[in-house]
């Protein structure tokens, strides 16, 4: 906006120009090595919500997309799920929200662990 008023001449400079941006730091992000996602895979087998660990280590879903998954969302005979939304705090309730981005919209193939994870949950 500084810089709008500065073109319609209502301020002389853009003062918030003279001033250094803090940095944002970026967190690393601690990954499971292969034999730790095959342990965690065997100790979630059979748990009621072993689909709900399965999809995101097998697709890297973000928390709040796999929780905002629909059916609608998951072709299990191609082994594919489209990320349309996620799930988000809104005003105290959770609710199903667009994604931020359009590259957050997006369409991942399935690992046979995780279509498998899926048939069970939706058997049950």
């Amino acid at each position: 906006m500084l810089e709008v008023a500065v073109r319609c001449g209502l301020v002389v400079r853009n003062v918030a120009a003279l001033v250094d941006r803090p940095r944002v730091a970026r967190r690393d992000v601690d990954v499971l090595s292969p034999e730790e996602a095959r342990a965690f895979l065997d100790t979630v087998r059979g748990d009621r919500l072993e689909a709900l660990y399965t999809v995101p280590l097998g697709t890297g879903l973000r928390q709040g997309e796999a929780l905002g998954l629909r059916w609608s969302d998951i072709d299990l005979d191609a082994s594919m799920l489209t990320v349309r939304g996620a799930l988000a705090p809104i005003n105290g309730e959770s609710q199903v929200v667009e994604p931020k981005s359009a590259i957050s919209r997006r369409t991942i193939t399935l690992l046979e662990f995780a279509v498998g994870s899926l048939r069970d949950y939706q058997a049950r």
